[in-house]
C-alpha cells in the first residue's frame, strides 16, 4: 500500500480507505446536497415566464410582472 500511495502522491491511510471501499470512487468531500427551490406561485416572475411559455393567460402574473418592470424602470433595482 505504501508503494501505491507514493506513486499516486497520497497518504497510505487514504489508499487503505480506497481498498476498504472496494476501489470505487467515493463521494467528493465538498459535495453538497442540492436543495430544490419551491414551486412558483402566481404573481412571481418565474410563474409569469412559465405561463408565457405554455401560452396561458394569467392576469395576476401579468399584473405582477408589469409592476416589477415599472419598479425596475423607476429605481434600477429588482
Amino acid at each position: 500500500m505504501k508503494d501505491i500511495g507514493r506513486r499516486v502522491g497520497s497518504d497510505p491511510s487514504t489508499v487503505d480507505g480506497w481498498k476498504d471501499n472496494g476501489w470505487k470512487p467515493g463521494k467528493h468531500p465538498k459535495t453538497r446536497v442540492r436543495v430544490r427551490r419551491p414551486e412558483p406561485v402566481c404573481g412571481e416572475p418565474r410563474m409569469y415566464r412559465r405561463h408565457l411559455k405554455a401560452g396561458e393567460r394569467c392576469d395576476v402574473c401579468r399584473a405582477a410582472n408589469a409592476a416589477a418592470d415599472r419598479r425596475y424602470r423607476l429605481t434600477g433595482k429588482r
